[in-house]
Protein backbone atom coordinates (compact mmCIF):
# COMPACT_ATOMS: atom_id res chain seq x y z
CA UNK A 1 0.00 0.00 0.00
CA UNK A 2 3.29 2.39 -1.08
CA UNK A 3 0.42 4.59 -2.75
CA UNK A 4 -0.57 8.03 -1.60
CA UNK A 5 -4.32 9.34 -2.73
CA UNK A 6 -5.36 12.83 -2.44
CA UNK A 7 -9.07 13.63 -2.89
CA UNK A 8 -9.90 17.31 -3.03
CA UNK A 9 -13.03 18.74 -3.65
CA UNK A 10 -13.08 22.76 -4.56
CA UNK A 11 -15.76 26.02 -5.05
CA UNK A 12 -14.57 27.93 -7.52
CA UNK A 13 -15.73 32.05 -7.82
CA UNK A 14 -18.41 31.79 -10.50
CA UNK A 15 -16.41 34.51 -12.43
CA UNK A 16 -13.51 32.21 -12.41
CA UNK A 17 -15.19 28.81 -13.59
CA UNK A 18 -13.74 28.98 -17.01
CA UNK A 19 -9.97 30.37 -16.16
CA UNK A 20 -9.98 27.39 -13.13
CA UNK A 21 -10.94 25.00 -16.27
CA UNK A 22 -8.03 26.62 -18.44
CA UNK A 23 -5.67 26.11 -14.87
CA UNK A 24 -6.91 22.52 -14.44
CA UNK A 25 -6.15 21.52 -18.44
CA UNK A 26 -2.65 23.35 -18.31
CA UNK A 27 -1.80 21.57 -14.98
CA UNK A 28 -3.06 18.43 -15.86
CA UNK A 29 -0.75 18.08 -19.33
CA UNK A 30 2.08 19.57 -16.82
CA UNK A 31 1.67 16.60 -14.67
CA UNK A 32 1.16 14.20 -17.59
CA UNK A 33 4.52 14.87 -18.83
CA UNK A 34 6.61 15.37 -15.87
CA UNK A 35 5.52 13.85 -12.91
CA UNK A 36 6.45 10.15 -13.48
CA UNK A 37 5.23 9.07 -10.13
CA UNK A 38 1.92 10.53 -10.25
CA UNK A 39 -0.05 7.64 -11.75
CA UNK A 40 -3.51 8.93 -11.98
CA UNK A 41 -4.49 12.92 -11.75
CA UNK A 42 -8.34 13.84 -13.00
CA UNK A 43 -10.93 16.52 -12.55
CA UNK A 44 -14.39 15.96 -12.48
CA UNK A 45 -16.99 18.88 -12.14
CA UNK A 46 -20.44 19.50 -10.96
CA UNK A 47 -23.22 20.35 -13.32
CA UNK A 48 -22.88 23.73 -13.05
CA UNK A 49 -19.08 23.41 -12.94
CA UNK A 50 -18.41 25.73 -9.71
CA UNK A 51 -17.28 22.42 -7.69
CA UNK A 52 -14.40 20.39 -8.96
CA UNK A 53 -13.31 16.76 -8.01
CA UNK A 54 -9.46 16.52 -8.44
CA UNK A 55 -8.50 12.51 -7.42
CA UNK A 56 -4.54 12.03 -7.17
CA UNK A 57 -2.82 8.68 -7.09
CA UNK A 58 1.00 9.07 -6.56
CA UNK A 59 3.35 6.48 -6.06
CA UNK A 60 4.73 7.90 -2.51
CA UNK A 61 6.05 10.54 -0.85
CA UNK A 62 9.09 11.95 -3.19
CA UNK A 63 6.06 11.53 -6.23
CA UNK A 64 4.07 14.13 -4.20
CA UNK A 65 7.02 16.29 -3.45
CA UNK A 66 7.51 16.21 -7.42
CA UNK A 67 4.12 16.79 -7.57
CA UNK A 68 4.28 19.73 -5.36
CA UNK A 69 7.48 21.52 -6.91
CA UNK A 70 5.74 21.40 -10.43
CA UNK A 71 2.37 22.98 -8.76
CA UNK A 72 4.07 26.16 -7.90
CA UNK A 73 3.52 27.84 -10.94
CA UNK A 74 0.49 26.97 -11.64
CA UNK A 75 -1.21 27.76 -7.60
CA UNK A 76 -1.74 31.70 -7.85
CA UNK A 77 -4.14 31.10 -10.62
CA UNK A 78 -5.64 27.62 -8.79
CA UNK A 79 -5.61 29.79 -5.55
CA UNK A 80 -7.10 33.09 -7.21
CA UNK A 81 -10.22 31.12 -8.80
CA UNK A 82 -10.80 29.27 -5.39
CA UNK A 83 -13.19 30.12 -2.66
CA UNK A 84 -12.97 26.86 -0.28
CA UNK A 85 -10.76 23.26 -0.47
CA UNK A 86 -11.73 20.30 1.21
CA UNK A 87 -8.57 17.58 0.92
CA UNK A 88 -8.27 13.88 2.29
CA UNK A 89 -5.06 12.03 1.74
CA UNK A 90 -5.02 8.54 2.21
CA UNK A 91 -1.65 6.51 2.51
CA UNK A 92 1.25 6.74 5.08
CA UNK A 93 3.19 10.35 5.35
CA UNK A 94 5.97 11.35 7.21
CA UNK A 95 8.00 14.42 8.79
CA UNK A 96 7.44 17.67 6.71
CA UNK A 97 5.47 16.42 4.22
CA UNK A 98 3.01 15.58 6.79
CA UNK A 99 2.97 18.49 8.46
CA UNK A 100 2.71 20.74 5.68
CA UNK A 101 -0.12 18.68 3.98
CA UNK A 102 -1.79 19.25 7.25
CA UNK A 103 -1.16 23.26 7.50
CA UNK A 104 -3.47 22.96 4.58
CA UNK A 105 -6.39 21.35 6.75
CA UNK A 106 -6.33 18.08 4.60
CA UNK A 107 -7.28 15.19 6.73
CA UNK A 108 -5.30 11.98 6.95
CA UNK A 109 -6.11 8.71 6.83
CA UNK A 110 -3.56 6.05 7.25
CA UNK A 111 -3.35 2.63 5.99
CA UNK A 112 -5.04 -0.28 7.55
CA UNK A 113 -5.47 -2.53 5.17
CA UNK A 114 -6.56 -3.79 1.73
CA UNK A 115 -4.60 -4.17 -2.06
CA UNK A 116 -4.58 -2.17 -5.35
CA UNK A 117 -4.34 -4.59 -8.23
Amino acid sequence: MGHIRMNSTVTVRPEKAAEFRQVAKDFVARVGAEDLGTSSYEYFENADGTVFRILEIHDGEEAIRTHLAHAEPHTRRFTDAVEKTEIEVCGELSGDLLEEIESWGAVIYRPLAGFTR
